[in-house]
């Protein structure tokens, strides 16, 4: 699957994000919080759903 929006481009498989032909690298927390918003469009993330996907084993 791959989440366009506006000029960007993420595909997850590879976790890689484009915006157009250039790629633009991210770090690995970054890539999944991103993902983690693309995932729920619209959707207000609740911290806790966040700190499960993004910072499973963080104590905060």
């Amino acid at each position: 699957m791959l989440y366009r929006f506006g000029e960007f481009l993420l595909c997850p498989e590879e976790k890689v994000l484009w915006h157009g032909k250039r790629h633009i690298q991210l770090t690995p927390k970054m890539y999944e919080l991103l993902l983690a918003f693309l995932e729920k469009p619209g959707k207000i993330l609740e911290k806790e759903y966040l700190l499960r996907t993004v910072w499973p084993n963080s104590f905060v």
